[in-house]
């Protein structure tokens, strides 16, 4: 009876135990697959320099992309309209900047008052994604039919892929897989200029 009890507490410990590893090494910490994702989307752009996300303190996190191609002058400010600002997750923040390759901040690109917002998105999410392999083009979007509603600004992207390990233990090779307009989608914003315009994604179909 004793060894019968003392099996069943082992098993129920064994169990236990396996429950809390699959929890802790279920996933990577959610900022840091915020920084593969942006990895894998943003930094696919050749013409980015972007290091390893920065441990500020124990609470905040930064991407520090720098901008190095020869039109940076005209990319370096829509990019960082696309992508700066803080993403929290559940107390912890990641801030992402932009730069020039000498450290200088390049502030986001914002709307005049005489400029067309979605107009002005537009040409932003063009320039800001123009070295990008994932990204297509971008076209206007809004209400289009009776029943279909869309962003301002749809932004297109390639049938492809995104993939990294992130520790997934319900994956194989426990990578993460996402389509790129989804991974965009996570790194973006989807409302600009106070929600003067707003942006979608779509993935351009494929030709047979």
């Amino acid at each position: 009876m004793r060894t019968s009890r003392l099996m069943v507490a082992t098993l129920v410990c064994v169990v236990l135990l396996g429950t809390l590893a699959i929890q802790v090494g279920a996933l990577s910490p959610p900022w840091w697959t915020f920084y593969h994702t942006f990895m894998g989307t943003i930094g696919r752009d050749q013409t980015l320099h972007i290091p390893l996300m920065t441990e500020i303190d124990s609470a905040t996190y930064q991407i520090d992309v720098y901008v190095e191609g020869q039109d940076a002058h005209d990319v370096g400010p829509a990019l960082a309209g696309l992508v700066w600002g803080e993403h929290d997750f559940g107390g912890v923040t990641v801030r992402v900047r932009v730069w020039t390759p000498n450290g200088t901040a390049i502030s986001p690109l914002q709307p005049g008052d005489a400029d067309d917002p979605i107009a002005f998105l537009l040409d932003m999410v063009e320039t800001g994604l123009r070295h990008n392999p994932l990204f297509v083009e971008a076209i206007y979007g809004g209400h289009v039919g009776p029943l279909q509603d869309f962003p301002d600004v749809i932004a297109i992207f390639v049938p492809e892929v995104v993939e990294y390990w992130n520790d997934d233990l319900s994956d194989w090779f426990r990578a993460r897989h996402l389509v790129a307009q989804d991974a965009f989608a996570e790194v973006v914003h989807s409302e600009y200029f106070d929600g003067a315009a707003t942006l979608g994604v779509t993935t351009e179909p494929r030709r047979h």
